[in-house]
């Protein structure tokens, strides 16, 4: 007498042979799906980037520094491959949400230039400026009884 065959099948994720039952397989149609409930679990929690979104809230300080260090929105979004329209949107409070590659970007080029401002000596010159543009937006504040 022969042994029972047991069915098993490859997964196209983790390329184990896995036998075919629902502990380890998803079913559709009646037929074992392409990858086992592990890989599926897996694909769904662990992903290689930044995903999601983020409060526009957060990022307006850093998008604000990033462009007054290039001195103008064109120059900040050659510099961080972010578009015009994002970067005037999130400075005008237009957007309430901001993803995640995004913010990655702007932290990316912020970096990036405030390393270079470090190395040529520029990093006074900038606080000084911001100093000048805190006590304006203060004054404006001021005026507009905010």
């Amino acid at each position: 007498m022969q042994a029972p065959v047991i069915p098993i099948k490859l997964c196209k994720g983790c390329n184990r042979k896995l036998e075919i039952n629902t502990d380890n397989w998803f079913f559709r149609d009646g037929k074992p799906t392409g990858r086992c409930r592990e890989c599926r679990a897996r694909l769904k929690t662990q992903h290689d980037g930044p995903y999601g979104w983020v409060e526009a809230k957060k990022v307006y300080p850093l998008m604000q520094e990033l462009v007054a260090r290039y001195g103008s929105v064109t120059k900040a979004s050659e510099a961080s491959e972010i578009s015009e329209t994002a970067i005037r949107s999130i400075i005008d409070r237009k957007r309430p949400r901001v993803q995640k590659k995004t913010v990655r970007l702007v932290v990316l080029a912020l970096h990036e230039k405030r390393k270079s401002d470090r190395r040529n000596g520029a990093g006074e010159i900038f606080l000084e400026m911001k100093r000048k543009q805190a006590e304006i937006e203060e004054r404006i504040n001021r005026l507009a009884g905010y």
